[in-house]
C-alpha cells in the first residue's frame, strides 16, 4: 500500500478466497485452512496502512466455481482432478461475510450474488456443482470455472 504521507486511500477492496478454498489434498499447495483464512482477512481489514488512510474497506466473498469448467481446466495443467468446490467455496465466502459483519464493515457478497442471478434459492442443491445440472448463467459468469467473465464484473 502506498505511503499515506504522499497518497490517500479512499477505498480499499480485498478479494480472496478461491484459491484458499482448495481441498486440503490438492496437489497445487494453496489450500488455507478456515481459521487461518479468518485471521488473515481480519489482519487485512485492520492493518495499520489501511488505517493510517482511513480507507474505506469492502471486502468481497469468493465468488462461485462452476465445478465441470474447472476440472476441465485444472486436468489440463496435468492434475488429476478437481480440487476445490462450491461447496467449500460456500464455507470461504460465509466466513467473509460473518467477519465483516463483526467488524461493522460492508462486504460485497459475490458468492451470493452470482447464486441467486442463476436462480438459486437458500437450501436447494448448489448449481454449479459437477452433480447439479448445468446453469448457462452461471457458465456465462466464470469463463474457465474459476475466473469471472466480463458479464460477472459488470454485475458489480
Amino acid at each position: 500500500m502506498p505511503d499515506s504521507e504522499h497518497t490517500r486511500v479512499r477505498f480499499l477492496t480485498i478479494l480472496f478466497g478461491s484459491n484458499d478454498a482448495c481441498f486440503v489434498e490438492a496437489k497445487n499447495g494453496q489450500h488455507v485452512p478456515l481459521d487461518v483464512y479468518k485471521d488473515n482477512l481480519a489482519k487485512l481489514v485492520t492493518h495499520p496502512s489501511v488505517k493510517a488512510h482511513g480507507a474505506r474497506l469492502v471486502p468481497l466473498t469468493p465468488p462461485l466455481v462452476e465445478e465441470r469448467r474447472l476440472e476441465h481446466r485444472v486436468k489440463s495443467q496435468g492434475y488429476t482432478e478437481l480440487n476445490r468446490t462450491n461447496e467449500r467455496t460456500k464455507q470461504y465466502a460465509d466466513i467473509s461475510r460473518q467477519l465483516a459483519n463483526d467488524m461493522g464493515v460492508g462486504c460485497v457478497d459475490l458468492w451470493k450474488l452470482f447464486m441467486t442471478k442463476s436462480g438459486w434459492k437458500e437450501g436447494q442443491p448448489l448449481p454449479g456443482s459437477i452433480d447439479q445440472p448445468e446453469n448457462d448463467t452461471l457458465r456465462g459468469l466464470v469463463h474457465d470455472g474459476l475466473h469471472l467473465t466480463p458479464e460477472a464484473y459488470k454485475l458489480f
